[in-house]
């Protein structure tokens, strides 16, 4: 992690000094930002402030250096013997596997019975079994109370049923009681906040106060009608690094039009297909439009399914568990996207997110060479599922 982190410092040090100004900025009206007490003019600005872990203040009031985010786990001197992650998402999984591998015994807490960023409700029930084998899920839980003990934590958490299916068989007399755990650090896994709140930006408008309220064009990120753009994860949908990078490149030019000519509209900003990973094991992933994406905008859809259970490479290399979902559109056979969660899902999502990019269709997938045996034929498995669907192939 050093090494990556100063490889971006090594970039900012090498700019020249009066191309860079150091200090807390924050705007005194549309066209002014203070910086150090000294105070600069711009015709335009583009605002990458990013973001940061995401805390309960009485977390942090009750438990100090007990309660750990990722700014800190990695300045651990030691693996603890026991963790206690609150939050199932892409950041607490990762970590958690890992500190699980570590040697670590790690429980999740999660409010809903999901992890990751799965959405196709088989891939993320299989997850969940295959997970469960190395970490302790406790789903449907709310944190009520943190509080240290000598050399280590306590978390006490209610428990609800977080499923339709856990509330016929859950026993009512338990429900609502409070549990607890005692672990070396509580890892808080619970999202990010943007850093937009540092700017004072209700000085450029009044209805800037409530930065969750921002009117930030997402086919530009033009702010309101402002010559300012917001890139990055300092307000997005998907806070991943190629994207914010992509962003900050593609606005340049938007920015610098708006200084020649400040009534100029800006251009929507090229898009990228999405793409998300989780880097666990197996892997989990996205490409294109996930399954409860096209559900929410009705797109009419199939699904073509490949189990990795019994995939041949994949259990010559032992590694057969997951599965494969690939979502094709049902009147254009045009490849929508996939969800997966199998070995090496960050090459296989990487190859499917350019086809679909490319606007591929279920056809002409299947024309693609295939070389045996390797991972992936799994995709291919998976087309012929939704070719059979579609009566494209009959086997």
């Amino acid at each position: 992690r050093d090494v990556f982190t100063q490889s971006v410092l090594k970039q900012v040090k090498s700019w020249k000094k009066h191309h860079k100004l150091t200090g807390q900025a924050y705007f005194i009206d549309p066209t002014t930002v203070e910086v150090a007490g000294k105070r600069y003019q711009a015709k335009a600005f583009i605002i990458a402030v990013g973001s940061t872990p995401q805390i309960a203040p009485a977390w942090q009031n009750a438990l100090h250096d007990k309660l750990l985010t990722t700014d800190q786990i990695f300045e651990l001197d030691r693996i603890p013997k026991r963790l206690t992650v609150v939050g199932a998402g892409a950041i607490g999984l990762e970590l958690a596997q890992a500190m699980s591998r570590l040697g670590c015994k790690v429980t999740v807490l999660a409010r809903k019975r999901r992890i990751g960023l799965l959405t196709f409700p088989a891939l993320q029930e299989l997850a969940i079994q295959i997970l469960s084998h190395e970490i302790d899920f406790k789903f449907g839980t709310s944190i009520e109370q943190v509080k240290p003990t000598k050399n280590k934590m306590i978390t006490v958490y209610s428990q609800q049923p977080s499923s339709a299916e856990e509330s016929e068989t859950a026993d009512l007399s338990k429900q609502g009681q409070l549990h607890q755990i005692k672990s070396d650090y509580l890892l808080a896994a619970i999202g990010r906040r943007s850093l937009l709140s540092t700017l004072r930006l209700q000085a450029i408008d009044e209805q800037f106060s409530d930065i969750d309220q921002l009117p930030i064009c997402k086919q530009t990120k033009q702010l309101g009608r402002y010559p300012i753009f917001v890139v990055g994860d300092a307000a997005t949908d998907l806070p991943v690094l190629h994207q914010a990078a992509h962003e900050g490149r593609m606005v340049v030019p938007n920015a610098l039009t708006m200084i020649k000519r400040p009534k100029a509209k800006p251009k929507p900003l090229p898009k990228l297909t999405s793409l998300q990973i989780v880097f666990i094991a197996p892997e989990m992933a996205i490409a294109g439009q996930s399954y409860q994406q096209l559900v929410d905008e009705k797109i009419e859809f199939i699904t073509g399914y490949v189990s990795y259970a019994d995939q041949g490479r994949a259990r010559v290399l032992a590694e057969n568990k997951g599965a494969l979902a690939l979502f094709v559109d049902q009147h254009s056979q045009c490849i929508l996207g996939a969800e997966l969660f199998c070995p090496d899902a960050e090459h296989l999502a990487h190859l499917l997110a350019w086809e679909i990019d490319q606007n591929i269709t279920l056809t002409e997938l299947l024309a693609k060479p295939f070389y045996h045996p390797t991972l992936e034929e799994g995709i291919r498995t998976a087309a012929r599922d939704a070719a059979r669907q579609l009566n494209i192939v009959k086997e």
